[in-house]
């Protein structure tokens, strides 16, 4: 019997999620829970509301909410559509929870300590008319690489390159839509990828049975060079960085480190190494799925029989176990 942890993409706290959200990552990972479970593995299946960054603050200030009570009240939405499509999550959780934080700061820590965290002042996009700093999606524009005109300061989603507000051509706010804006110097704390790209070179070269599309896009940001990546913000919600001085500067919480902090917070035991056998992520979102590297998570490539009658009978599991029925949809 083996031990597996599986998660998805998480969703976003903004907006209320669609057919295509559900079909895309978190239906093949509670699919893929289910098997687990008939086959006789020990499962825990987790997910959460993506609550920190951009999305929350604008779709927030959309809603004229404060951004707590913003994603309080959408996680409790997302979280009843998940229970009416009887997805078997073991916890829905949220990432905006304390433990979440406590953790955060404990990896940030353990960067630090290995001197793979730098401070260093960049020039950020400040708005006059807005009276602040704009990080990532508070700018859009003219993306440099494939010329796409409404391009975030975060990423294209046209050419999926990874972006950086002062990289847009006529940029504006995604607030106000002033286009004056200016860059005034800050500083902000780095996670020093580039310091990191001969140990991930080498753990590339030890992966069996991925994709050759998968591993080609690795092999070649490898190939690009890795940029290190600055991970804090001017913003107001978000995780405290632990560090003196820094008040005021929030922690971004990246994706690829949301995905299994849930499990010692909930009662469970921590397990020892050998005891967590595989970690199932299923879907990727906003870049290329399964990619491995700067905001991604790696898929293992699990094949597995699933027939029609085996797939009703874990619907039907799941069914009873909500205790509500799918034609309650």
């Amino acid at each position: 019997m083996a031990k597996v942890l599986i998660t998805s993409a998480l969703p976003y706290i903004n907006g209320v999620k669609h057919l295509g959200n559900l079909a895309g990552s978190l239906l093949p990972a509670d699919i893929h829970a289910r098997f687990r479970r008939q086959v006789g593995d020990e499962v825990l299946f987790l997910c959460a509301t993506d609550e920190h960054g951009t999305p929350a603050e604008l779709a927030a200030a959309e809603a004229r909410l404060d951004v707590a009570a913003y994603c309080e009240r959408q996680h409790a939405v997302q979280a009843a559509i998940y229970r009416r499509f009887a997805l078997s999550f073991d916890h829905f959780d949220r990432s905006s929870h304390p433990r979440n934080h406590a953790l955060t700061q404990h990896f940030f820590r353990r960067l630090e300590a290995r001197g793979l965290i730098a401070e260093r002042v960049l020039e950020q996009v400040w708005s006059p008319a807005d009276g602040r700093f704009l990080p990532d999606r508070y700018v859009v524009g003219t993306c440099p690489h494939c010329g796409h005109d409404r391009a975030r300061g975060d990423q294209c989603e046209a050419c999926t390159r990874t972006l950086d507000p002062t990289d847009l051509i006529a940029p504006r706010s995604a607030l106000s839509g002033a286009t004056d804006l200016k860059r005034r110097p800050t500083r902000h704390l780095f996670l020093r990828q580039s310091a990191l790209a001969g140990e991930l070179e080498r753990w590339l070269g030890s992966r069996r049975g991925w994709p050759a599309l998968v591993s080609a896009i690795a092999r070649g940001w490898l190939a690009e060079g890795l940029r290190d990546r600055c991970i804090t913000r001017d913003l107001a919600w978000g995780v405290p960085v632990p560090k003196p001085g820094w008040q005021g500067v929030l922690c971004l919480v990246r994706r690829a480190d949301r995905l299994y902090r849930r499990g010692p917070g909930l009662g469970c035991r921590r397990p020892r190494p050998a005891q967590l056998a595989k970690l199932v992520v299923a879907g990727g979102r906003g870049r290329v799925p399964a990619v491995p590297g700067q905001g991604q998570r790696a898929v293992p490539r699990h094949r597995f029989p699933l027939h029609a009658a085996r797939f009703r009978r874990a619907l039907e599991d799941g069914r009873r176990d909500q205790g509500r029925e799918l034609a309650d949809l």
